[in-house]
């Protein structure tokens, strides 16, 4: 026996011994001594507990500290590149040199240069990453956790006055063409960034 459609809730058990499920077109219920009940009735449990896992939208984090560095390479200079473990088949190019430190996306074998971008949007001189923390914003689904973007803060000096200047770089993870969407600074940037990325999945 099979309900048609998906169930809206479950509306639970009767006074007498009869459960119900409700449906868009009314309640469709069955005897709790049924054969089937236990399989259909937990059936549509998990069903809507998976329709609401799979839109959860929430943030996981990992780190780009060297000691947890997949590899690591110095060139001549102050040159250096690092790669970083990441989520969703996605890991961290964390690259540097010129006195400036930056985030680039790998994705398989392709690295995804982001060099030009993040300098355009750090809004003043030698912009450098400015801690570890790397945000992934993405969504729960039965497979795990899928991400849509990075997030993470840049710092910057503003030449006119040597202020520092510190902001959300969004990346947009599209793999192979991932690519910077945006920016946000001030009091409000952390819920702006998320807003930022959330729109752009």
């Amino acid at each position: 026996m099979e309900i048609p459609g998906a169930p809206r809730r479950i509306a639970g058990k009767r006074k007498d011994g009869i459960y119900c499920v409700e449906k868009a077109e009314g309640f469709w219920c069955v005897d709790a001594m049924s054969k089937t009940f236990a399989r259909i009735f937990i059936a549509a449990i998990l069903f809507v507990s998976a329709a609401f896992a799979a839109d959860k939208v929430t943030s996981e984090y990992t780190s780009t500290a060297r000691k947890k560095a997949l590899s690591y390479k110095v060139f001549e200079g102050d040159g250096c590149t690092q790669v970083s473990p990441g989520l969703g088949g996605y890991q961290i190019s964390y690259s540097g040199g010129d006195a400036r430190t930056w985030v680039n996306i790998k994705y398989g074998n392709t690295v995804v240069d982001l060099y030009g971008d993040s300098m355009s949007h750090a809004g003043g001189q030698f912009p450098n990453k400015a801690n570890d923390t790397v945000e992934w914003r993405g969504t729960i689904t039965a497979k795990g956790f899928r991400p849509y973007a990075v997030i993470y803060r840049i710092d910057s000096t503003n030449p006119d006055n040597n202020k520092r200047i510190s902001r959300l770089l969004v990346i947009k993870l599209d793999g192979a063409n991932s690519k910077i969407i945006g920016h946000t600074q001030g009091a409000k940037e952390d819920a702006e960034a998320k807003a930022l990325a959330d729109a752009n999945r």
